[in-house]
C-alpha cells in the first residue's frame, strides 16, 4: 500500500513506452518528458488517496482497543502522542517518496530533474500535511476496518471533488453574474489551496513542470513559447509561486496537527466534565421480613 502511488506511475510508464516504441529517439524523449510531467501529479495524488488508510491504522487501532486511554493514564499527553505518531508516519512516508525520486532520476524526466531540490522539498512538505490530514480523518471512525476502507473516499473528496466543484462554481458564477473569471477564481483558488494539501501539491508540481519546460527549451523561440505557455497556464489555474506553496504546506501541517491534538485531548478529558457526585451508589437494602423483630 505504501508504494501504491508509484505502482500507478510504473504501470503508466509501461503503457507509454509501448505506444512510443517505434518513434525517433528525440521525439520519443520529448513525448515521454511531457507525458510524465503531465500525468505524474494526478497519478501521485490518486495513489496517496487510495493508500491513506495505512497512515491512520495506529491511531484508530489505539482508540478501538482503548490503548490510547491507557497511555493517557500513564502520562502520555495528546501533544506527545501525536508528535511521536506524526514523526513515525512521516518516516514511513519518506521511504516510498525517496524511491519515487530515485525512479525520476533514473528515467531522467527533465521536467523534474532540472529542479531536483524543489521537487524533493515539495514532496516532503506535502507528506507533513498528508499524514496529519490522515490522522484527522481517522477521528471520524471508531472501527479500524471501516477506517481503512473508507478513508480514501474522504481523501478523494478533499483532493479531487472539492477543487473540481470549485471550478464548476467559478464557471457558473462568472456566467450568471457576468463577471470576470479572475475576480471569482482567485479567492476560490486560495480557499482550495488552504484546505486541500492535494491541490497545493498539484499547484507546486505544475510550477516545477513549467520551469522545467523552460529549461528544456533548446532555442530562444522555444523558450519564449514555453514562457508564454507558463503564463497562460498560471492564469488559467490561478497558481501561486513555489515559495507560497511551501508556506501553505507548513501552515497546513501545523493546523492539522493542532486539530488532532485538540480532538484527542477532548476525547481523553470528556469524562471529567461529568458530575461524579450524581453517580451515587445505591445502598444495598435487605428485604423486610415481618417475622424478624
Amino acid at each position: 500500500m505504501l508504494f501504491l502511488p508509484f505502482i500507478n506511475i510504473a504501470i503508466f510508464i509501461f503503457i507509454l513506452n509501448s505506444f512510443t516504441k517505434g518513434l525517433d529517439d528525440e521525439i520519443k524523449g520529448r513525448v515521454n518528458n511531457y507525458a510524465y510531467a503531465i500525468a505524474f501529479p494526478t497519478l501521485l495524488a490518486l495513489g496517496f488517496c487510495t493508500s491513506s488508510g495505512v497512515y491512520l491504522i495506529t491511531t484508530v487501532k489505539d482508540r478501538q482497543d482503548k490503548l490510547r486511554y491507557l497511555l493517557n493514564f500513564t502520562g502520555m499527553k495528546s501533544f506527545s502522542y501525536f508528535l511521536g505518531i506524526s514523526a513515525a508516519e512521516a518516516c514511513l512516508y519518506v521511504i516510498p517518496t525517496m524511491s519515487f525520486v530515485l525512479l525520476v532520476m533514473i528515467l531522467d524526466i527533465q521536467a523534474f530533474t532540472n529542479q531536483t531540490g524543489w521537487f524533493i522539498l515539495i514532496l516532503l512538505l506535502f507528506g507533513l500535511s498528508f499524514v496529519n490530514l490522515a490522522n484527522l480523518i481517522g477521528f471520524m471512525f471508531s472501527d479500524l476496518d471501516k477506517a481503512f476502507r473508507n478513508s480514501s473516499i474522504f481523501m478523494f473528496i478533499i483532493g479531487f471533488l472539492f477543487p473540481f466543484a470549485s471550478s464548476l462554481l467559478v464557471l457558473a458564477l462568472s456566467s450568471a453574474l457576468d463577471m470576470k473569471d479572475a475576480s471569482i477564481r482567485i479567492p476560490i483558488n486560495w480557499v482550495c489551496l488552504l484546505i486541500s494539501p492535494f491541490n497545493c501539491l498539484n499547484n507546486a508540481l505544475r510550477n516545477i513542470i513549467y520551469d522545467g519546460f523552460i529549461l528544456m527549451a533548446k532555442t530562444p523561440e522555444e523558450k519564449v513559447m514555453m514562457q508564454e505557455f507558463k503564463t497562460t497556464a498560471k492564469e488559467a489555474y490561478g497558481d501561486q509561486e513555489l515559495g507560497v506553496c511551501v508556506l501553505i504546506f507548513l501552515g497546513q501541517a501545523f493546523v492539522l496537527f493542532f486539530l488532532c491534538v485538540l480532538l484527542d485531548w477532548r476525547n481523553m478529558n470528556s469524562f471529567k466534565g461529568k458530575d461524579k457526585n450524581k453517580q451515587k451508589v445505591e445502598r444495598l437494602q435487605l428485604p423486610q421480613n415481618e417475622d424478624v423483630q
